[in-house]
């Protein structure tokens, strides 16, 4: 009599574990009003991450001061949370490194990770990196964004992700680093932003959830209908 709920139950639990194994640990969401997708969804802890471009070209310390009224009801995410966002964004791709505070990776065959990403975080500055090795200087554009954060003893950190604008710039990268640069409080740049989080208000129910409750709604009725048959 069960045969049919029990048989739904396990595909949809099949789908859901298949789902989520291959989704990103982000999903797009609403920084100030409904639908403009300006922020983006951490699903693991409920940080809700204001997208990049807003805050670019403007100091940690212009951004602080905004934070009663431009930005209020945000604040910069701890050292630990930066970390582990870009732990869950970049640590299952090969060759991933992270220990205390630095994480890097870097790759040639990065695009599709990294478009998905871009997409949701609304990445779209054009920026330029710098390589100095033997005592000379290279720099490449390349289309990326920069968030900097509060490290726990009071400096200021970086969390950077960076694609290849032409076939001679370098490969995909993302790293997170301690910042050691002169005066970094006052620090901006076009495609460097800082980092603002808040905690979602209105918890959204799950599409695989919704799913799941379908399916199951649809089994209870057919073994209600078998057992009005016998």
């Amino acid at each position: 009599m069960f045969k049919i709920l029990i048989n739904t139950l396990l595909v949809t639990s099949a789908i859901l574990v298949s789902s989520t194994a291959s989704a990103l640990p982000i999903q797009q969401a609403d920084a100030f009003v409904a639908g403009d997708n300006k922020a983006a969804l951490e699903t693991s802890t409920g940080l809700v991450w204001l997208d990049f471009g807003i805050t670019n070209n403007q100091t940690v310390t212009s951004i602080l001061d905004q934070l009663d009224s431009t930005y209020a009801g945000w604040r910069l995410p701890t050292q630990t949370e930066v970390i582990n966002l870009w732990n869950s964004l970049f640590g299952h791709l090969p060759g991933w490194f992270s220990a205390g505070t630095f994480g890097y990776v870097s790759g040639p065959d990065l695009g599709g990770d990294f478009s998905a990403i871009y997409d949701i975080f609304n990445v779209n500055g054009v920026g330029e990196y710098t390589l100095t090795e033997d005592d000379i200087t290279t720099s490449w554009p390349v289309l990326g964004a920069q968030g900097l954060f509060m490290l726990d003893n009071g400096a200021i950190g970086g969390a950077m992700m960076y694609s290849p604008t032409t076939d001679s710039t370098p490969g995909y990268t993302a790293f997170f680093y301690e910042n050691l640069g002169p005066a970094p409080l006052e620090w901006k740049h076009e495609f460097t932003s800082t980092f603002l989080v808040k905690k979602q208000s209105v918890p959204e129910p799950s599409s695989l959830l919704l799913v799941f409750c379908g399916f199951l709604l649809i089994a209870t009725i057919r073994v209600k209908q078998n057992q009005r048959v016998q």
